[in-house]
């Protein structure tokens, strides 16, 4: 069964109140203030669209529908955008975006589902739910995430018929079927899944055998069918939450490991020089953690519970 929001380093439920979400630029190598997205309320599990113009995240903010509930921000028009027939009176929470604010896929436990939790997709144009058929099961389904195109859906099930605990899937939106992952599970925890654009590579962590003590983070090349090496990523304290660029280039994640600046940090992966990348500026001496990359790697928006520097980027209440 999965239990919103489980995971090994960060838990949350509808009673925190310390999360802020933020919002880093690499090239001016500092975070840019968000006017008017934070409560005073716990606002996380924030994702950028592949274009870097819209922020979904998750809150349990007064006035919202439900316990936990998804909101849209425009970076651009620095408000928030409406998204009615979204939320419900349940747990609404872990959104994904493709390029910019067409599709919200999320998580909810809303009553008419299949399973505990089950995945949906909003369509911002029609403010309507559009229809996933053969997607969730009877079990958990959870942690979407969106390519691009907005053509897959990859997620994490529990369902009967998995290869291990949590179990990856991916879902061809215009198809409506699931489409083989051979190679990528295993009898143990492979979960909180990102994808690339045309769903190419599957960006995962995984507490499988071979890895460290904790969760590792893997990536998977969906044309050959197989695991990717990736030198210098993991350590042996634990690393997860991956979110890889659209175009391929850099995996974002947060790990506990030594010589960090907080009690989690979040990190930056070059595919192509296969080394860790400097983020100055970026993270606190609090939790950093569940990052979000854009399309070509410039943005990275992220959850903290650091102090708020400006209450001027609170929204108001």
């Amino acid at each position: 069964m999965i239990t919103i929001i489980m995971f090994t380093f960060v838990g949350c439920d509808s009673r925190r109140t310390s999360e802020d979400i933020y919002l880093y630029d690499r090239s001016l190598k500092k975070c840019i203030p968000l006017y008017g997205l934070n409560s005073n309320q716990a606002d996380m599990f924030g994702v950028i669209s592949a274009n870097g113009r819209y922020i979904a995240f998750t809150s349990n903010r007064p006035g919202g529908i439900g316990k936990l509930d998804i909101y849209l921000y425009d970076l651009h028009n620095k408000e928030m955008v409406p998204v009615p027939g979204l939320n419900s009176p349940s747990n609404d929470s872990w959104p994904a975006l493709g390029l910019d604010d067409r599709y919200i896929a999320f998580t909810s436990d809303r009553l008419g589902g299949h399973g505990n939790f089950d995945i949906y997709l909003y369509e911002t144009g029609s403010r309507e739910l559009v229809e996933v058929p053969g997607l969730n099961s009877s079990g958990g389904d959870a942690y979407p995430a969106l390519d691009k195109s907005s053509q897959y859906i990859a997620f994490v099930s529990t369902r009967s018929g998995g290869a291990g605990k949590e179990d990856v899937y991916l879902y061809d939106i215009s198809t409506q079927e699931l489409l083989p992952l051979p190679n990528l599970n295993t009898p143990e925890f492979d979960e909180i899944v990102s994808l690339s654009e045309g769903a190419q590579y599957l960006a995962f962590q995984s507490a499988r055998a071979g890895g460290g003590k904790y969760r590792d983070i893997f990536l998977y090349d969906r044309r050959k069918r197989s695991i990717v090496h990736l030198p210098n990523i993991n350590s042996p304290r634990g690393d997860g939450w991956p979110s890889i660029s659209a175009d391929n280039r850099y995996i974002t994640f947060f790990s506990v490991r030594s010589g960090g600046i907080g009690q989690t940090d979040i990190y930056l992966y070059d595919l192509h020089m296969k080394t860790i990348i400097d983020l100055p500026g970026l993270n606190s001496t609090k939790s950093d953690f569940s990052p979000s990359i854009s399309g070509e790697g410039c943005l990275i928006v992220f959850s903290s519970d650091r102090p708020t520097p400006d209450t001027r980027d609170k929204a108001q209440q």
